[in-house]
């Protein structure tokens, strides 16, 4: 199950400014009992300013499958929304708010 989900399932999450919300859903998507931990999951950092970014690093350094994306300038949430989109590879693909909470 676990091959099929990362093989099929990318997760792209896009945020601004909003560490603390962050922090709680990066942490879920990577806990030992989460069932998409392994997929690939990459978040679209809108030029935060907040510490996001490195917050965004420190689980990026921890988990390989995770990819940081920062834009250059804030480019609108919906531009940023629409810019996952644009990069989606996978058949599946699931677009995660930084404030979700799974449990």
């Amino acid at each position: 199950m676990q091959t099929f989900l990362q093989e099929q399932l990318e997760l792209l999450l896009p945020t601004y400014n909003r560490r603390e919300h962050l922090l709680r859903t990066l942490t879920q998507l990577t806990a030992p009992e989460s069932p998409v931990r392994h997929c690939s999951l990459t978040v679209l950092d809108n030029a935060c300013t907040d510490g996001s970014s490195d917050l965004i690093e420190e689980f990026a350094a921890k988990c390989p499958n995770i990819k940081h994306i920062r834009h250059e300038k804030n480019i609108g949430g919906n531009g940023n929304i629409a810019r996952a989109f644009e990069l989606a590879r996978k058949p599946y693909v699931w677009v995660v708010c930084d404030d979700d909470s799974f449990r």
